[in-house]
């Protein structure tokens, strides 16, 4: 197949973020839950914030009909970053253009994840947060020494979101998922934006935040040690679920009641809420993509118009459906699959420097599956 290298690039990247969501979505579909009456009702909030590198300020995404965040208000306390060194490495993937096969089935889909050693670094990283204590488990010592170190009774929003900014932050720079230590982390940063959710649960920014980071600390799936299989993570999706359900009512309302337009953070949390209600319902996952396409035009979302039709088919055949979107463009493949097995609404760590954009918005011409 010859296509320029320019093209090659952009392309072997979208592919890639694309392959990996179609596989993960195969193993999603064990164990499907189907009782309509324990989904949650629809409800919605908006997009998503992405954080900073630590050498700038953090400053979070504003959203239509929310208070923004003051940086000047972030916590005075630096979060100590303690130096780490069991950070596995990971084998750069060799891939070359001409072997990208088209269409993809789902044994040439095994064939490119196999050059990416999709399976080596997704066990890498699951071996070491085996070693994580779960986060109910250390809650409560991690919200009194938050207690001590933070004030978290007297902070205002504003300090809890960008406490828990900086601390998802120091994550990502102890290695994230590779880290054994890192998880501290990642867990404060949460209990920190749940504390803030509770104070204000309108707020459409503290629960993107949210989403991101707890998504940061626990992929959709992880390899069971002793089948060798990825097993869905049943307890992610059912709180992402209440989370989106939450933010897609209040979307909704604010679009009717406040007369605004629907923005590009509206599609992202819908696009989440939609997949996974499509693990559990397709007629409730059908009605959120029902709206989603109504709302095209007047969201500017259109390029997205065929990978929602494709959406839809998928519900009316019954199966679950899951598609990419976004593409870090200056991420290696291996960076990719790093950051991969999450949802859609998943950005990573410092997605300037990573060059993450909306594909779709992007590169729509010429790009669909």
């Amino acid at each position: 197949m010859k296509i320029t290298a320019k093209f090659s690039i952009v392309l072997v990247l979208v592919v890639t973020v694309l392959l990996i969501g179609s596989l993960a979505w195969k193993w999603l579909g064990s164990n499907v839950m189907r009782n309509r009456s324990s989904i949650l009702p629809v409800q919605v909030n908006q997009g998503k914030i992405a954080g900073d590198s630590a050498t700038e300020k953090v400053k979070p995404t504003p959203r239509n009909g929310v208070s923004t965040m003051n940086t000047k208000d972030a916590l005075s306390q630096d979060v100590s970053l303690s130096k780490e060194k069991d950070v596995p490495s990971v084998v750069r993937a060799s891939i070359s253009y001409d072997d990208l096969p088209e269409p993809f089935t789902e044994e040439e889909f095994a064939l490119i994840l196999s050059k990416l050693e999709a399976e080596k670094i997704w066990k890498a990283q699951d071996r070491i947060m085996m070693t994580w204590p779960a986060y109910k488990d250390c809650e409560e010592r991690l919200r009194q020494e938050l207690a001590q170190e933070l004030n978290i009774d007297d902070a205002s929003e504003e300090k809890l979101l960008c406490g828990a900014l900086k601390f998802r932050e120091n994550f990502w720079q102890m290695g994230g998922n590779s880290s054994s230590k890192s998880y501290q982390h990642i867990y404060k940063a949460r209990l920190l934006l749940e504390l803030a959710h509770s104070r204000n649960p309108e707020n459409l920014v503290i629960i993107d935040e949210l989403v991101e980071s707890i998504q940061a600390a626990s992929p959709v799936g992880m390899y069971d040690s002793k089948t060798n299989k990825m097993v869905r993570n049943n307890d992610l999706g059912e709180t992402l679920l209440k989370l989106r359900s939450e933010q897609f009512d209040q979307i909704k309302k604010e679009i009717v009641q406040a007369d605004r337009e629907p923005t590009w953070q509206d599609f992202i949390c819908a696009i989440d809420f939609a997949v996974l209600l499509s693990i559990h319902d397709n007629a409730l996952a059908k009605n959120v993509v029902d709206w989603i396409q109504k709302e095209s035009v007047r969201g500017d979302w259109t390029a997205y118009s065929g990978a929602l039709r494709d959406f839809q088919d998928a519900l009316h055949q019954g199966r679950k459906f899951c598609f990419a979107l976004y593409a870090a463009t200056n991420d290696r493949p291996e960076d990719i699959l790093t950051y991969g097995r999450r949802y859609p609404s998943f950005r990573g760590p410092n997605p300037e420097k990573r060059g993450v954009v909306l594909w779709g918005k992007d590169y729509a011409n010429g790009y669909s599956y």
